[in-house]
């Protein structure tokens, strides 16, 4: 598994010169943009262990705003980061990033050009990065994959989807099947890969290229075919669910991945 970056640029704000740089405030539009972006995310299923933004006025009223909705252990975990307020690039990213466990994710909250920059020096790739849009980097050794880039009216479109209920791919398609069908379509795989990274067992780092999704609650037991109900899993942690006992659980929009109690008492079996 592979730490996720996650950028969420500050939304509309007052114009130049209407006060003071770092005091300037969100306007109604981009007040209802930060909301809609935390709508969205959490309609994606994603959770942060730490979430930074900038102590300009307009950074931090869009972080508040964006998590309005969220856990309050989320809340609590967000904080003015002063490296955002200007002139944060991808070392910086990096080194907000290192303290976290391996597969964690980090939302940070800032301006431009920064942002655009560190998606452009971890990935080689260029974006435009609207206010109020989100982007996500998969970091993979001293370079990244970009995996999501999110317009504002995309994310209102996933974040009003809700009322569905049902969340929407990039192509409109229905996120949650029930039972209607057995397998995962390509759009719950590309929504696995952004929520997972990989495959979900202890300390595991097959990409998600080599795993393949899982019901938790099985097909034969009723499962349905939505994405609280699967889970990316590589060939060998996939046997330990199906032969040993193991069993997989979605909390907080994160999945993991536990260990059978041997009725001996003896512990869990060895991990692949």
């Amino acid at each position: 598994m592979a730490r996720q970056l996650w950028l969420l640029r500050h939304a509309e704000a007052e114009p130049h010169g209407a006060r003071e740089d770092s005091a300037r405030r969100l306007t109604e539009r981009g007040e209802r943009q930060s909301r809609a972006a935390g709508r969205a995310l959490l309609a994606l299923g994603v959770s942060f262990e730490e979430v930074l933004y900038s102590p300009k006025a307009r950074a931090r009223e869009t972080a508040e705003l964006a998590l309005e909705e969220w856990d309050p252990q989320v809340r609590a975990r967000a904080r003015s980061h002063e490296p955002l307020a200007g002139g944060f690039d991808a070392a910086a990213a990096r080194e907000a990033i290192a303290a976290l466990p391996a597969d964690g994710r980090l939302l940070v909250v800032g301006h431009e050009p920064d942002l655009s920059g560190v998606v452009g020096e971890l990935t080689g790739g260029r974006v435009d990065f609207k206010k109020g849009g989100v982007a996500a980097v998969r970091l993979e050794g001293p370079g990244g994959e970009l995996t999501v880039l999110l317009r504002p009216r995309e994310l209102a479109l996933i974040a009003d989807a809700q009322v569905i209920p049902a969340v929407l791919g990039a192509d409109s398609e229905l996120l949650d099947l029930g039972r209607a069908r057995r397998t995962a379509t390509p759009a719950q795989r590309k929504a696995l890969r952004l929520r997972d990274g990989g495959c979900i067992g202890p300390a595991c780092d097959r990409p998600p290229a080599w795993c393949e999704p899982h019901h938790i609650v099985h097909w034969a037991d009723g499962g349905p075919t939505d994405l609280a109900n699967l889970a990316l899993l590589c060939t060998a942690h996939h046997d330990l669910v199906h032969h040993a006992g193991w069993t997989v659980t979605v909390t907080g929009g994160r999945a993991t991945m536990q260990p059978a109690r041997a009725a001996t008492g003896a512990g869990p079996p060895a991990e692949p």
